[in-house]
Protein backbone atom coordinates (compact mmCIF):
# COMPACT_ATOMS: atom_id res chain seq x y z
CA UNK A 1 0.00 0.00 0.00
CA UNK A 2 1.50 3.30 -1.06
CA UNK A 3 1.05 6.21 1.37
CA UNK A 4 -1.05 9.13 0.17
CA UNK A 5 -2.24 11.93 2.43
CA UNK A 6 -5.68 12.06 0.83
CA UNK A 7 -6.39 8.37 1.56
CA UNK A 8 -4.49 7.92 4.84
CA UNK A 9 -7.55 7.64 7.11
CA UNK A 10 -9.32 5.22 4.77
CA UNK A 11 -6.13 3.17 4.43
CA UNK A 12 -5.73 2.93 8.21
CA UNK A 13 -9.31 1.66 8.45
CA UNK A 14 -8.34 -1.29 6.23
CA UNK A 15 -5.60 -2.69 8.47
CA UNK A 16 -5.90 -4.80 11.62
CA UNK A 17 -2.68 -4.02 13.46
CA UNK A 18 -0.04 -1.28 13.48
CA UNK A 19 3.56 -2.51 13.28
CA UNK A 20 6.57 -0.30 13.96
CA UNK A 21 9.69 -2.47 14.21
CA UNK A 22 12.91 -0.45 14.20
CA UNK A 23 16.52 -1.48 14.81
CA UNK A 24 18.26 0.03 17.83
CA UNK A 25 20.55 2.45 16.01
CA UNK A 26 21.16 6.21 15.84
CA UNK A 27 18.83 6.78 12.87
CA UNK A 28 15.94 4.97 14.58
CA UNK A 29 16.47 6.78 17.88
CA UNK A 30 16.00 10.07 16.03
CA UNK A 31 12.53 9.11 14.82
CA UNK A 32 9.41 10.17 16.66
CA UNK A 33 6.46 7.94 17.48
CA UNK A 34 3.99 9.73 15.19
CA UNK A 35 3.15 6.59 13.22
CA UNK A 36 2.41 4.71 16.47
CA UNK A 37 0.21 7.58 17.69
CA UNK A 38 -1.67 7.50 14.39
CA UNK A 39 -2.23 3.75 14.71
CA UNK A 40 -3.44 4.16 18.29
CA UNK A 41 -5.72 7.10 17.37
CA UNK A 42 -7.28 4.86 14.72
CA UNK A 43 -8.01 2.28 17.44
CA UNK A 44 -5.48 -0.24 16.17
CA UNK A 45 -3.45 -2.50 18.45
CA UNK A 46 0.26 -1.79 18.02
CA UNK A 47 3.43 -3.87 18.11
CA UNK A 48 6.57 -1.76 18.40
CA UNK A 49 10.26 -2.12 19.09
CA UNK A 50 11.13 -1.92 22.78
CA UNK A 51 13.21 1.25 22.87
CA UNK A 52 12.97 4.50 24.82
CA UNK A 53 10.93 6.38 22.24
CA UNK A 54 8.10 3.88 22.40
CA UNK A 55 8.28 3.07 26.12
CA UNK A 56 6.80 6.51 26.77
CA UNK A 57 3.92 5.85 24.38
CA UNK A 58 3.07 2.14 24.48
CA UNK A 59 2.33 0.40 27.78
CA UNK A 60 3.27 -3.21 27.12
CA UNK A 61 0.21 -5.43 27.39
CA UNK A 62 -2.13 -2.48 27.97
CA UNK A 63 -2.42 -0.55 24.72
CA UNK A 64 0.11 -2.46 22.65
CA UNK A 65 3.14 -4.70 22.77
CA UNK A 66 6.87 -3.97 22.76
CA UNK A 67 9.36 -6.54 21.48
CA UNK A 68 13.15 -6.47 21.89
CA UNK A 69 15.01 -4.46 19.26
CA UNK A 70 17.85 -6.98 19.10
CA UNK A 71 15.77 -9.65 17.38
CA UNK A 72 16.37 -10.39 13.76
CA UNK A 73 13.29 -9.57 11.62
CA UNK A 74 12.62 -13.27 11.01
CA UNK A 75 12.08 -13.88 14.72
CA UNK A 76 9.62 -11.02 15.25
CA UNK A 77 6.44 -13.11 14.98
CA UNK A 78 8.00 -16.15 16.68
CA UNK A 79 8.71 -14.12 19.83
CA UNK A 80 5.10 -12.94 20.03
CA UNK A 81 3.80 -16.48 19.53
CA UNK A 82 6.17 -17.86 22.18
CA UNK A 83 5.11 -15.25 24.72
CA UNK A 84 1.45 -15.95 24.02
CA UNK A 85 1.94 -19.73 24.27
CA UNK A 86 3.75 -19.29 27.60
CA UNK A 87 0.80 -17.20 28.84
CA UNK A 88 3.12 -14.21 29.36
CA UNK A 89 1.02 -11.94 27.13
CA UNK A 90 -2.69 -11.86 26.52
CA UNK A 91 -3.48 -10.28 23.16
CA UNK A 92 -7.17 -9.77 23.90
CA UNK A 93 -7.00 -6.03 24.62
Amino acid sequence: MQWRSESELNDLAKIDIGLMPLPDEDWSRGKCGLKVLQYMAAGLPVVVSDWDGYRDTVQHGVDGFRVPTTMSPGMFGDALADRYAADIDNYDL
